[in-house]
């Protein structure tokens, strides 16, 4: 398992300063929730040998003013990603077919799905898709939870 070393992150991500990943991904579909948080530091982890090629960002109407943030902190060219945007955060099968879609143009030993945000159920089509894909998915965790502000509390991320 390799080590990667997040540099330059923003402040509420200072203390993640490491993500395990094993594998060598070019390529990462991230849910998008409400939280920037977890694709940046994911996008982060994966751009630090040069790796990331291209991101498929699947957000919903409500989510999808956090793509342009995510994009903004991570300093993603247009041609580095594609955004789907669901109609349906509780369509299970249409975001697995968009998975589906989106691997079969990639080796599936370099894809790497965030299923860190979103809905459960969006959570849950990505995990589905990994399972029955064969691809390598994954959950930046936390060890604090602030309920007040709906979120992970900064610094206990992992």
């Amino acid at each position: 398992m390799s080590e990667l070393r997040l540099e330059g992150l923003p402040s509420f991500l200072k203390s993640a300063d490491k993500l395990q990943l094993a594998g060598n991904f070019k390529y990462l579909v991230s849910i998008v929730g409400y939280s920037p948080e977890p694709p940046i530091m994911f996008i982060k982890a994966l751009r630090q040998d040069n790796n990331l090629k291209k991101v498929l960002f699947i957000s919903t109407s409500q989510s999808r003013t956090k793509v342009d943030i995510i994009v903004n902190e991570t300093s993603l060219k247009p041609s580095e990603f594609d955004i789907w945007d669901i109609k349906s955060k509780t369509d299970v099968p249409k975001i697995y077919e968009k998975i589906k879609e989106f691997a079969r143009k990639f080796p599936h030993k370099e894809i790497l799905i965030d299923a860190t945000a979103g809905t459960k159920p969006m959570t849950a089509a990505a995990v589905m898709a990994g399972a029955i894909l064969n691809l390598k998915v994954a959950y930046a965790d936390y060890a604090k939870y602030d309920q007040e502000r709906r979120r992970p509390v900064p610094e206990s991320q992992f």
